[in-house]
């Protein structure tokens, strides 16, 4: 795993390419999502994970469908749900 520093351009559209080496490193696949915020030392990309590409993992434990009636029931029986945001390193970006 290289440590150094890699370079890239910033092109006309604003968009920058990542180094191929650092993109199977972090396993950065073309069109996957994700989110950018800057720090003390500059820019930081972190990987969003895809709920949709989390589904196949997930399903070993339930469907979405028995997901979703298990929700519906809880709150017609008027009990709270609690709805959680999940936070990442680039706080709250």
């Amino acid at each position: 795993m290289t440590s150094g520093v890699m370079r890239s351009r910033v092109t006309k559209k604003a968009q920058v390419i990542l180094p191929a080496e650092l993109r199977k490193q972090l396993h950065i696949e073309p069109g996957k999502p994700a989110r950018f915020g800057r720090s003390e030392r500059g820019i930081v990309m972190e990987p969003i994970q895809d709920i949709v590409d989390s589904a196949g993992e997930l399903s070993k434990f339930a469907s979405s469908s028995d997901v979703m009636n298990d929700l519906l029931e809880v709150e017609e029986e008027g009990l709270p749900v609690k709805r959680v945001q999940f936070s990442s390193c680039l706080g709250g970006i």
